[in-house]
């Protein structure tokens, strides 16, 4: 597979998106194969996993692999047709990219974050699960996100600094009201 290029836009949500993870979960259950998949979590997280939330449209995947299946987590998944996506050397977690269609118009993105560290893969889900009940902070997100896409150039660190503080806003407050 080769590197796409996404272009940092805001696209308008796309109902086919829980149908294109559902797949691409059980496609992954099949590369890890059966012993795996007892240990082995896989949540849609991110933009695509909010109803009626736009953005890049790329399907994430959170995969939770407990600490003795990460390297056989992460061979798996490369033999598989994703990429490795260098991430800061702060994250616990790997990133993977899985591209469908032609190199200049992908039809399907996929964007696979792999951890061992259970709070990581639980903040993960913190947040899209806040986000699914709570339509006013989607529609804020979702300004944020335009702003975000307008402004980048394509570059995602400006693009991550603008989404960071809300992101982290929200996690905490999803974390105070489920005490």
């Amino acid at each position: 597979m080769k590197k796409v290029w996404i272009k940092y836009s805001f696209k308008k949500y796309n109902k086919d998106f829980p149908k294109w993870f559902n797949q691409e979960k059980k496609d992954l259950f099949q590369v890890f194969g059966k012993e795996q998949n007892q240990k082995t979590i896989i949540e849609h997280i991110g933009s695509t996993a909010v109803p009626g939330l736009g953005g890049k449209g790329i399907i994430d995947i959170a995969i939770f692999a407990p600490k003795g299946l990460l390297n056989q987590t992460k061979k798996k998944i490369s033999n598989y047709c994703y990429e490795e996506w260098p991430v800061p050397k702060k994250r616990k977690f790997f990133s993977f990219a899985r591209y469908y269609g032609s190199k200049d118009h992908p039809e399907k993105v996929f964007h696979s974050h792999i951890t061992s560290d259970k709070n990581v893969f639980e903040t993960m889900l913190i947040f899209r699960d806040y986000l699914i009940t709570h339509p006013k902070i989607v529609k804020d997100y979702a300004k944020l996100k335009k702003k975000a896409a307008k402004s980048c150039k394509n570059d995602y660190r400006p693009y991550l600094k603008l989404k960071n503080p809300f992101i982290k806003s929200v996690i905490i407050k999803a974390k105070k009201e489920a005490k």
